[in-house]
């Protein structure tokens, strides 16, 4: 998908390359910033970890060498990363490629809410996770923790409707 903001709003343009896994994002993604002269902003959930390239397209080094790669071995595994995270990373970047580089940056990736959350200004609440409430659902088995988010839901009335038709594997 190429993705443009509009013009009237005199936003800047960025290429964005969404789709499933496999599909050749990646590699032109790629092309294209060889071709356009500009970098590429990652917006895979995996990829902001280093060693995790097993089961993604992650840029060799001499890729990454040729074209600069936002977002890309960022982490350790072990550390944490959200979507505040990501927001943060990626419009310093856009930033950067646009301002100072003058070119149209390149995202690319398939985490649906990354694009969601850069493109469409969601509001999202930036606060930190609760580490205590995070260890003890780590604890829970899914049906646990389906019984107690579809509890938790039917309590505080959200989502009543749709969530009721959802699979509890889903």
């Amino acid at each position: 998908m190429l993705y443009q903001f509009r013009e009237e709003k005199q936003q800047p343009e960025v290429i964005c390359l969404v789709g499933p896994t496999a599909c050749g994002k990646s590699s032109l993604a790629f092309e294209l910033a060889r071709v356009l002269k500009t970098e590429i902003i990652s917006a895979d959930s995996r990829l902001v970890y280093q060693g995790l390239d097993c089961g993604t397209d992650k840029p060799s080094k001499e890729k990454q060498q040729l074209i600069k790669h936002h977002l890309v071995d960022l982490l350790e595994p072990k550390e944490s990363f959200n979507l505040v995270n990501y927001l943060f990373f990626a419009e310093a970047a856009l930033l950067k490629i646009i301002l100072e580089k003058k070119t149209i940056p390149i995202v690319v990736g398939g985490t649906g809410l990354y694009f969601k959350a850069l493109l469409e200004d969601l509001v999202i609440d930036r606060f930190s996770p609760e580490p205590s409430i995070r260890s003890s659902l780590e604890k829970l088995n899914t049906n646990e923790l389906f019984f107690k988010l579809n509890n938790y839901l039917a309590k505080n009335n959200i989502w009543v409707q749709r969530f009721s038709h959802l699979h509890k594997n889903d």
